[in-house]
């Protein structure tokens, strides 16, 4: 039987950290109905399920951080104050990406990377600026872009790097050429050089 937590148990596990903190997590996401009401509420406004994905990620994230430190003060649920936390990231994002929208036409999707890969290694070779962008991501990024690059199976990228599953490095792939496209929109002005 699936365990349900009282908004007590949920503070104590996310305080507590570990395994309780695992299992906490693990009901948030895939048990209670918090993440689709967060989804829907986001794709209502003009975000995608990858955009909606991304902000309960960071929510939960933030609420626990939020909560480990002290500051949750228990004057709302868990449930209102991820909520909260992601409506004021959503709204910050989709101001910020309003902003940067001439910008962000320049820079080539991670679809039309998908096609070939080996445009991320050229534009690494060529661009000293993308390598320092690159070393902004984080070493284990910075890893799994590069062998992604040089056309490495997931498989073997899993192994290199250390994850438990292909699906795990799908995502963390996803996330980190996220990251390396937010970095590049940060700094608007490596786009010609990475354009050519």
């Amino acid at each position: 039987m699936k365990r349900v937590f009282t908004e007590e148990e949920m503070i104590r596990g996310i305080q507590k950290g570990g395994s309780a903190l695992e299992e906490v997590l693990v009901f948030i996401y895939h048990q209670s109905r918090y993440r689709q009401s967060i989804l829907q509420f986001i794709q209502r406004r003009n975000g995608s399920l990858e955009d909606a994905e991304d902000i309960f990620q960071e929510g939960i994230s933030r609420m626990v951080i939020s909560i480990q430190k002290g500051k949750f003060e228990g004057k709302s649920t868990i449930r209102t104050y991820l909520t909260t936390i992601c409506k004021n990231l959503w709204f910050t994002q989709y101001a910020r990406s309003n902003r940067y929208a001439d910008i962000v036409e320049q820079i080539p999707t991670e679809e039309e990377f998908e096609m070939g890969p080996d445009d991320l290694l050229l534009l690494k070779e060529r661009s000293e600026g993308l390598q320092k962008i690159l070393a902004q991501v984080g070493e284990k990024c910075e890893k799994v872009l590069s062998l992604w690059a040089l056309h490495y199976s997931m498989r073997e990228i899993t192994q290199e790097v250390g994850y438990k599953s292909e699906g795990m490095t799908r995502k963390k792939k996803h996330q980190c050429f996220k990251a390396l496209m937010n970095k590049i929109k940060e700094q608007p002005d490596l786009i010609k050089e990475l354009l050519g």
